[in-house]
């Protein structure tokens, strides 16, 4: 006989806990139910789901369980917090069935699998994250969507001053407006009389094909925080992320060493898997690991051999 669960939390904001209950019901389950106050929302403990854990507990009845929600981002605060639950529901040999995407994370998931569940998962919390910002601080989501836009058109400053491609050519290629691109990178003649400038002045070095495509690969970082712990992360621009956790942590941060790769994503989440018993989560959910530099690395490299060579795991 199949054991049947449900589960209901407020970490959504854009999954009310009305809003869980109309999709689930009419299900014959057992519903456990995490209601925080918002203090405790934002916070972390390793016991701060208690009905979550109940549900989840070791159990020597062998019948297969399957755990419904109306959506994968009530289940787990952030995607660390996610595959650590995950781990826990397939050694109870348990199913979950997310009724909004539908789709059945099982036991035996492939790493494959995962990922899309993952993907759907961070999907969820992007939307929860950019709801209560709207209604918390809508500033400061609007300047941090800013700095990723001045970011995101940085990177296509050499084909703005090339003329190449045309204005929405850029814009298509980059997802940003025409008049985005002209608020960081300027008026299009104007970049143009620039960059022929720095030619004729000779301070401008011209980039090589190889160069111009390496520029566009983000690097998998590992930083090291001046009171002990360690961050693994992935940005196109290393240096002024670690500037920019300074100034949000008001602690300093190192760059130990950087892997430029396409998929640095992927391996930052392999990397945060391998290392999930040295998980060290701060509050807001920020992700660090406490464990020797050495065994952070070592991670990391494993992480990397295991999407190169996914048979020889």
């Amino acid at each position: 006989m199949t054991i049947q669960k449900a589960y209901i939390s407020n970490l959504s904001p854009v999954w009310p806990v009305s809003r869980q209950e109309a999709i689930l019901a009419g299900i014959d389950a057992t519903i456990y139910r995490d209601e925080l106050p918002s203090a405790e929302r934002r916070g972390y403990r390793v016991d701060g789901l208690p009905e979550r854990g109940q549900m989840l507990r070791p159990s020597s009845r062998e019948a297969g369980q399957i755990i419904f929600v109306a959506s994968i981002g009530v289940l787990a605060r952030n995607a660390e917090d996610l595959m650590l639950v995950l781990a826990q529901i397939a050694e109870r040999k348990a199913t979950i069935r997310d009724l909004s995407a539908k789709i059945d994370i099982k036991p035996n998931a492939t790493t494959k699998d995962l990922n899309v569940v993952t993907k759907v998962f961070i999907e969820a919390r992007k939307r929860a994250i950019e709801s209560e910002r709207g209604k918390t601080g809508g500033q400061k989501s609007g300047g941090l969507r800013a700095q990723l836009a001045k970011e995101t058109a940085v990177k296509f400053e050499g084909e703005w001053q090339d003329f190449k491609k045309t204005n929405q050519q850029i814009a298509k290629d980059s997802g940003l407006s025409v008049n985005t691109l002209k608020l960081y990178l300027g008026r299009r003649a104007e970049a143009r009389a620039r960059y022929l400038g720095k030619l004729k002045r000779g301070t401008h070095t011209a980039r090589s094909a190889e160069q111009d495509e390496m520029a566009d690969i983000p690097y998998l970082y590992l930083m090291h925080r001046e009171d002990g712990v360690y961050k693994i992360g992935f940005s196109s621009n290393p240096k002024q992320r670690a500037l920019d956790l300074r100034h949000q942590f008001k602690k300093r941060f190192k760059i130990v060493q950087t892997w430029q790769r396409r998929d640095a994503y992927r391996v930052e989440k392999f990397a945060h898997n391998i290392l999930k018993k040295r998980l060290h989560l701060e509050s807001e959910g920020w992700e660090t690991f406490k464990a020797p530099r050495k065994v952070l690395i070592a991670a990391i490299e494993e992480a990397i051999r295991r999407i190169e060579c996914p048979t020889k795991q």
